[in-house]
């Protein structure tokens, strides 16, 4: 019996009680109480389908639910991931770029150092040649003498 036809039917049934008018009087007696329900929970197949696949939605819904918020922390601990390696490679950056300078310092110094190294073996050089030939020199005089 459809839900209209149930409606009329307790609507026609009540008509002889027109002194009392409540709010249960424009509903079907189904609907009026739990003393009113006639109908069983599961009178058909199709009563047992919707009792299962709602409590499927709600466990689906719990599904979803859990899993938007282990993504949402996920994406969280990816974002503090991406900032420490972000800081990291700004660390052995800013490492490169001192030893860089510290090289290229020591390299514009080491042709004034090279310099002076050559100019300290230029006279070291000359003083040997010139302690040789003063030796050389000693030697004639002592040959000549």
């Amino acid at each position: 019996m459809r839900l209209e036809q149930r409606f009329v039917n307790s609507k026609s049934s009540k008509s002889s009680e027109t002194s009392k008018s409540s709010f249960a009087d424009c509903w079907p007696a189904e609907f009026t109480g739990f003393t009113g329900f006639t109908r069983a929970m599961l009178q058909t197949s199709q009563d047992l389908l919707f009792i299962v696949l709602s409590i499927a939605i709600v466990w689906v819904t719990v599904f979803l639910c859990w899993a938007l918020y282990r993504l949402a922390i996920f994406l969280r601990n990816l974002n503090s991931t991406t900032i420490e390696v972000n800081s990291k490679i700004v660390a052995i950056d800013e490492w490169f770029e001192m030893t860089k300078q510290r090289v290229a310092h020591t390299f514009s110094f080491m042709s004034t150092v090279s310099q002076g190294v050559e100019a300290a073996l230029g006279l070291l050089k000359a003083r040997k040649t010139a302690a040789k030939a003063k030796k050389g020199a000693q030697e004639e005089e002592l040959q000549q003498e």
